[in-house]
């Protein structure tokens, strides 16, 4: 074990599960579990008093749950935490990256385990978490400034959005903006754990007021339609709004990818509109480029109100004009209804 083992302490009603976790963490010499609670409340004086790099939570625990504890850890400390979850067909998981938490992965059967890839995920995330700046408290969004943004000239009539860490709590922002009248389909590629975009969906439908699914095979997207990528799926739109699946090898290291859906979109020209939120790594980042090269826009979270900045600086260097978190929305409307807008 190294001197700067990450720091990790284990939130989890079930003994069995809080070893599985142990165990999978103890495993990595880059990390070591220093503590574990069995319920809310225990998770938050541990929390206080061992102030771990990074913390595992369960949604479901006793005494306290899950999103009440990492509401008053995340008032009280900067922590970076990691929600452990089974089923999570009722958005939980994305309820609790509202209230502070950063990412989340799929809990362990307490029979069957995880797989050695499930390892591997979990370990990347915890590590990826460890090396995010965090505050307390979300900050207020800053002033809001007034001056004009034009237009390509080209009226919008698809939307392309990816993001990985920090990610859905951004996009429920950008799409809580967005009016019932938003006149363009949304196709969203978001880095999750395998079972876990049909929570994201869920959570998003009831976040705004657009209609948002799980992508489907051979559907045709109309004006308002937000569609999650499903598991394990590169989504592309063909001419026509028409969603095709594709099971092509991962690239650089994801299916679904951002960089396929933007390539995609690329045939529609100046009509289509991709954005990067917060997340690690460049995925959509040389799709952007084809889309921009075919006369499409190009929109990067700010390094401000991202969560990680890898994804959205990948971006903006390939080119993509950076906003806020809370601009973004107004961009897009006024993209899709070929206007200016007041930013």
């Amino acid at each position: 074990m190294t001197a700067r083992a990450i720091r990790v302490l284990v939130a989890d009603d079930s003994p069995l599960c809080a070893e599985a976790l142990r165990t999978v963490i103890d495993a990595d010499p880059r990390m070591r579990v220093v503590g574990i609670a069995h319920d809310g409340l225990r998770a938050i004086e541990l929390a206080a008093a061992l102030r771990p790099t990074v913390i595992t939570m369960d949604v479901h625990m006793p005494r306290l749950d899950g999103l009440a504890a990492i509401a008053r850890i995340r008032a009280a400390q900067a922590a970076r935490i990691l929600v452990v979850t089974r089923d999570d067909a009722r958005g939980l998981a994305f309820e609790a990256m509202r209230r502070g938490a950063a990412d989340v992965v799929r809990r362990p059967h307490p029979r069957q385990g995880w797989s050695a890839g499930e390892h591997d995920d979990l370990r990347r995330r915890i590590v990826a978490l460890a090396q995010v700046p965090m505050m307390t408290s979300p900050s207020a969004p800053p002033p809001r400034l007034r001056h004009e943004v034009a237009t390509s000239g080209a009226r919008v009539e698809i939307v392309g959005i990816a993001a990985s860490t920090g990610g859905p709590v951004a996009i429920a922002t950008v799409l809580a903006s967005l009016p019932k009248t938003f006149a363009a389909p949304i196709v969203i590629v978001q880095h999750l754990a395998p079972g876990l975009a049909e929570g994201l969906a869920r959570w998003l439908d009831d976040a705004c007021a657009l209609r948002v699914r799980l992508a489907r095979e051979g559907e045709v997207l109309r004006a308002g339609d937000v569609r999650i990528a499903p598991d394990d799926v590169h989504v592309a739109v063909e001419r026509g709004a028409r969603v095709r699946f594709d099971r092509d090898a991962a690239i650089e290291g994801h299916r679904p990818s951002a960089t396929r859906l933007f390539s995609s979109l690329a045939s529609t020209g100046a009509r289509a509109a991709g954005v990067v939120l917060s997340g690690m790594g460049r995925d959509g980042a040389s799709g952007l480029v084809s889309l921009r090269r075919a006369g499409g826009v190009a929109i990067a979270q700010d390094e401000a109100t991202s969560t990680v900045f890898g994804m959205p600086r990948a971006a903006r260097d390939a080119g993509a004009e950076t906003l806020a978190i809370e601009r973004i929305g107004p961009r897009l409307d006024a993209l899709v209804a070929a206007r200016e807008v007041a930013s």
